[in-house]
């Protein structure tokens, strides 16, 4: 095991920890594979040796062995419809972009919400922050209402 530093923030160390045992766990995987194929190499006894040498092949291992470690990559998308006005939309590189910039926008109003508005309710907040508010609601409840319908 390599020692490292550790991470700076949680977050980073919660995603340090989901690496290492996802890492982990493909490298049981394939040591379960590995020694399956040994035991079964190891129960065909009846053979020579010299046969038992002409029956492995080092490159079916290494597939067996790749498979086992490569998963495919998730993606949300897989389970959209493949047509329609919602699907194209929310397949829409402007549209996933955009909905990053709201998301990081949002992180920063958070910051200038609690700085700069003395109200504990929307009500009484001045026009700027009640608009800012409705303007997350709105968004994020239509992209909702777009990723389900897709």
């Amino acid at each position: 095991r390599l020692h490292r530093a550790p991470p700076a923030c949680a977050n980073c160390a919660r995603g340090m920890q989901r690496l290492s045992a996802s890492v982990s766990a493909a490298v049981g995987s394939a040591r379960g594979l590995l020694r399956r194929s040994k035991d079964d190499a190891l129960s065909h006894k009846h053979h020579s040796s010299e046969e038992d040498a002409e029956s492995f092949d080092g490159e079916e291992m290494k597939e067996r062995v790749r498979r086992a470690l490569l998963k495919p990559e998730y993606n949300v998308q897989d389970f959209y419809k493949t047509h329609g006005a919602w699907q194209f939309i929310a397949c829409h590189p402007v549209f996933e972009n955009a909905t990053l910039g709201v998301i990081a926008f949002n992180a920063v109003w958070m910051g200038v919400d609690t700085d700069y508005n003395p109200s504990t309710t929307i009500l009484g907040a001045e026009p700027l922050f009640q608009f800012v508010e409705h303007f997350f609601c709105t968004f994020f409840s239509f992209e909702w209402l777009l990723l389900v319908m897709s």
